[in-house]
């Protein structure tokens, strides 16, 4: 998540490189470059920036290493592309300090690094080796003293305090009030370009699930929530968790609806090691309940009753064919992707 941090922020640098616009010729200055056909950002002959007017009135005078447009940056995670939309902001560089101003020049906030991307009204602003968000009128969301960041498509994690701080341009304050011991991004593709991801929280020792809008999906109340994916490959909804309440297992399904109920000793996941053409590529749970075994699909069907004091398979190469003992012996079954076949033990 971090050199996607960096992606991004060089990403920037390109798109402002690889716009700029000479437009104008202008004997007391070195360079002029098209910001919004309005204004234009300067740089005199000694090689400083700034920005002034299509008259040439200055409105950010030129003391400036160098003075970059801070954007609205859309990003769509399925192919890295980015929209940029300009804003009424920009970033100034002098020495080790890089400074917010507006587009008339005034100054709105010094700190050592901000990051040309912005959120709503928010940006990303470090000091010394601190991070922390701050409005476009200089106040602090969050003060400069977070040590991490992460970044999850638009939500921006912040470490605060050892605690992590969620941050969505939609939400604003109304999230970054919460605080998380953990957080962890469940990311489950399928072969058709279709894509869930989710964030899967802690807090006070209870785990739960929020989508990308920070919405609660399931939750922070389970011991314990394990996200399994590739369910289905055909599947536009696929993610299934295993959750574990008062020392029970159950299954749930992306709208925290139980497939199966929180009454197993233990939950056990098989999954193919290859797809076949024949076998659906969605995985089975081998449960135990009472001291006994059975396995039960992915739709929460018992496929195997659930009676048998062992069931033994290939757990480096499963190829769908099981052994299972019970009181009078052991016999082996296969599973064909629908039913459950009893196989012959004679020669």
């Amino acid at each position: 998540m971090q050199l996607k941090s960096i992606y991004i922020i060089v990403l920037c640098l390109f798109h402002f490189a690889l716009n700029a616009q000479q437009v104008h010729q202008n004997p007391r200055m070195k360079r002029i470059i098209d910001f919004d056909q309005q204004h234009y950002f300067a740089q005199n002959q000694k090689g400083k920036w700034g920005m002034c007017l299509a008259n040439g009135r200055s409105v950010v005078s030129m003391n400036y290493d160098t003075l970059l447009a801070l954007d609205i940056i859309n990003f769509n995670p399925k192919d890295y592309s980015m929209e940029h939309i300009h804003t009424n902001y920009l970033i100034g560089k002098k020495g080790a300090d890089q400074i917010l101003l507006n587009l008339k020049g005034e100054t709105l906030l010094t700190v050592n690094s901000i990051m040309p991307r912005m959120m709503g009204d928010v940006i990303l602003v470090r000091k010394g080796a601190a991070w922390g968000l701050a409005k476009t009128n200089g106040d602090f969301l969050l003060p400069t003293a977070c040590s991490e960041i992460e970044w999850y498509d638009d939500i921006l994690a912040l470490k605060y305090q050892d605690k992590w701080k969620l941050f969505h341009p939609k939400q604003k304050e109304s999230m970054i009030e919460k605080s998380y011991d953990s957080v962890e991004e469940v990311i489950n593709s399928t072969r058709y370009n279709q894509k869930e991801s989710f964030l899967l929280v802690q807090e006070n020792k209870k785990w739960g699930l929020l989508d990308k809008n920070l919405k609660t999906i399931i939750p922070i109340e389970k011991d314990e929530l394990k996200p399994i994916v590739a369910i289905d490959k055909y599947s536009k909804k696929q993610t299934r968790f295993l959750v574990k309440e008062n020392n029970k297992w159950g299954l749930l399904d992306i709208n925290n609806q139980f497939i199966l109920e929180v009454e197993y000793d233990n939950i056990e996941l098989i999954q193919w090691e290859r797809s076949t053409l024949n076998i659906p590529e969605q995985p089975l749970f081998v449960v135990t309940k009472n001291g006994k075994k059975g396995i039960v699909d992915a739709e929460g069907n018992v496929v195997l009753a659930i009676k048998y004091a062992a069931i033994n398979y290939n757990k480096t190469a499963f190829d769908g064919l099981f052994e299972v003992e019970a009181e009078r012996g052991s016999k082996q079954m296969q599973w064909d992707g629908i039913k459950m076949v009893a196989l012959s033990m004679k020669p």
